[in-house]
C-alpha cells in the first residue's frame, strides 16, 4: 500500500509514529548488521538471476546497473552497526531502524534532507533519540532502503517505478552530508548550544561530537537520560 505524507503534515505524523514505537529492551548491534547482510544477499540473488537471462525487465536493469550502490551502502551500514554492542529496541529490531523504516515509508520511498530533518524533529517531540541513535541514522536509512529493495525484488510483480525511487534515494543518500542536519535535531546539541560563554558553538564539528559523546557516556553510566 502506497503512503505519502506531505511535508507540511510530516512532523505531526512523525510524532504520532513515536507514540506507536515504544522502547522495549535492547538488541545487539549485530542484529541490524545481520539484517543488512541478508538484504544484500537477496539483492545479489536477484541480480544474478537477471544477469543470467538474455533479456531483462526494466526493474532488473535498474538492479544490474546500480547493484554496486547497494553493496557500498551495505558495507557502510554493517560497519556502523557492528561497532555498537547494544541498541534500544522497539519490538525485535533496533528502535532507530524502526524510526527510519517509518521515515522511508512516509515518503513512499522518496527521501531528501528536508524530509529527514522534519521527521526526526517531529518524532523527538514525543520520544527523544540518543546521540548514538542519531549518529546511526545514515546507516539505518541505508538498511531501510536495502530492505525495501529486497522486498521489491522478492515480489513476482517487480515494480520499475518503486525500484527507481529506492535506488534514487540510495544514490542521493550516498552524496548527502547529514552531519549538520543531525546536529540541528540532536537534543543534547541544542542544550549545549545555549552555553552562556558561547564556547561550544565556536568548536569545530569533531570537538562538538566529542562533547556529545561524553555527555551520552555519562548518562549511560549514571542510568539517566542524556537531556
Amino acid at each position: 500500500m502506497e503512503l505519502y505524507i506531505p511535508i507540511d503534515e510530516l512532523d505531526r505524523y512523525a510524532e504520532e509514529k513515536a507514540g506507536e514505537l515504544r522502547r522495549a529492551g535492547t538488541v545487539p548491534g549485530k542484529t541490524a548488521a545481520r539484517a543488512v547482510r541478508q538484504s544484500l544477499q537477496a539483492l545479489r540473488r536477484a541480480r544474478d538471476e537477471r544477469a543470467a537471462r538474455k533479456g531483462s525487465d526494466p526493474a532488473g536493469r535498474w538492479l544490474l546497473g546500480n547493484f554496486y550502490l547497494a553493496a557500498e551502502a551495505a558495507e557502510d551500514a554493517v560497519r556502523a552497526f557492528s561497532r555498537v554492542k547494544r541498541l534500544d529496541a522497539a519490538g525485535r529490531a533496533p528502535l532507530i531502524l524502526r524510526v527510519c523504516d517509518a521515515l522511508l515509508a512516509s515518503g513512499d520511498g522518496d527521501l531528501d534532507s528536508e524530509r529527514i530533518e522534519v521527521f526526526l524533529a517531529g518524532f523527538q517531540r514525543h520520544t527523544p533519540l540518543s546521540c548514538r541513535e542519531l549518529e546511526l541514522v545514515p546507516a539505518a536509512l541505508r538498511a531501510s532502503l536495502l530492505a525495501s529493495l529486497a522486498e521489491v525484488f522478492a515480489s513476482p510483480d517487480t515494480g520499475e517505478k518503486r525500484c527507481a525511487v529506492l535506488f534514487t534515494a540510495l544514490r542521493r543518500l550516498a552524496v548527502t552530508e547529514l552531519g549538520a542536519l543531525l546536529e540541528r535535531v540532536n537534543q543534547v546539541d541544542i542544550i549545549l548550544q545555549n552555553d552562556p560563554a558561547g564556547i561550544y558553538a565556536r568548536m569545530d564539528e569533531l570537538s562538538r561530537r566529542d562533547y556529545r559523546r561524553r555527555a551520552a557516556r555519562l548518562a549511560r553510566l549514571r542510568r539517566i537520560t542524556e537531556t
